[in-house]
């Protein structure tokens, strides 16, 4: 497979500049063999071929019922502090999604049309003291189930437990660069934990003949990109996949000057943008927000279409904010998405 990588050139303040991020065939081109895999599985769980298209081209089809991806946090407690972290400040309160509440979800995802399901959020979600619970209740809803983990756990059983939960994906998040980096990047991190946690992951999955996909997302910034490929090659030692993901500016914050600066960001424009059309992300506390950027485009906490606690994921994903932001989105009607503008989408 031939990667297409982000174009990439420095620009008068020593950075660089990072490809449209919204060119949806050059993210598929670069992430190809993780798509394929991930899509195939979804395909055989039931997602329809529609809702895979609606994930990358979303304006070439009607919106959506009901959100075609659902993301769950569990928590946001993390025991790391990524500095590019999407809740560098730490402001929101601490906390932990309640059985109530996510049974609540599971019933509606349960009547809703074949959908994937992302755990992922703020947080590590092997923290939650119920996280072995939280998993059976997702995968009875028979839908393809992925989690997102920086395979940081400090007990053994955690590898065990994601394998027999039955998910249908594992995804764990690395720096590239070596131990130096991924450490300096992964406050409270441990290089030598991380390679003794995929290992015993990759053991786990023969002894109990699973077909999970461990997909590793490996953090890319523009000292690596030269060095990238021949990381993704280190990397299939300890996964079925591995899928780059460029690393960028996507606030005010100085902490680095190795990052990829999207051209939306640094033209200042308005992005076409696919979050609106496919996504929904439920916080821990029930807390609907626009879109996880929406953090950094107006500061905490983001801009909150309502609360799943008070409503439906579907009348949520129908209300008139939503609508308005998709009905802008696809007839380029600026003034009506105002909290887009220089936003890097996806």
């Amino acid at each position: 497979m031939i990667f297409k990588i982000p174009v990439t050139k420095k620009n008068s303040v020593d950075q660089y500049q990072f490809f449209d991020n919204s060119n949806r065939v050059n993210r598929i081109l670069y992430r190809f063999y993780s798509y394929k895999k991930i899509s195939t599985r979804a395909l055989r769980k039931g997602v329809s071929v529609l809702n895979l298209i609606r994930a990358q081209f979303p304006f070439l089809l009607s919106d959506a019922s009901f959100p075609p991806i659902v993301s769950i946090e569990f928590t946001n407690v993390c025991n790391l502090k990524c500095p590019y972290c999407t809740s560098p400040l730490g402001l929101r309160k601490r906390g932990y999604m309640d059985r109530t509440l996510l049974e609540k979800i599971v019933e509606e995802l349960k009547l809703a049309p074949s959908n994937r399901i992302q755990i992922v959020g703020n947080g590590e979600p092997t923290l939650h003291p119920e996280f072995e619970f939280f998993l059976a209740k997702l995968v009875s809803t028979n839908r393809l189930i992925s989690m997102v983990t920086n395979g940081q756990w400090t007990n053994d059983i955690v590898a065990e437990t994601i394998i027999k939960s039955g998910i249908d994906v594992v995804e764990i998040s690395i720096d590239a660069g070596g131990k130096a980096k991924y450490e300096s990047s992964r406050i409270n991190g441990s290089y030598e934990k991380l390679i003794y946690n995929l290992k015993k992951l990759n053991n786990a999955k023969k002894l109990f003949n699973s077909k999970i996909i461990i997909n590793i997302r490996l953090m890319v910034r523009p000292s690596e990109k030269n060095n990238y490929l021949k990381e993704m090659l280190l990397w299939r030692h300890y996964a079925d996949a591995v899928m780059p993901q460029f690393l960028n500016k996507i606030n005010n914050t100085n902490y680095s000057d190795d990052l990829f600066i999207p051209v939306q960001k640094q033209h200042n424009i308005f992005p076409k943008c696919s979050l609106p059309f496919k996504h929904m992300e439920i916080k821990y506390s029930g807390e609907i927000l626009m879109c996880y950027y929406s953090f950094f485009q107006l500061g905490a906490p983001g801009l909150v279409i309502g609360n799943i606690n008070l409503s439906s994921i579907k009348a949520l994903w129908n209300s008139d904010l939503m609508n308005q932001y998709r009905t802008a989105h696809r007839k380029r009607i600026e003034d009506k998405m105002s909290i887009c503008k220089g936003c890097p989408c996806t």
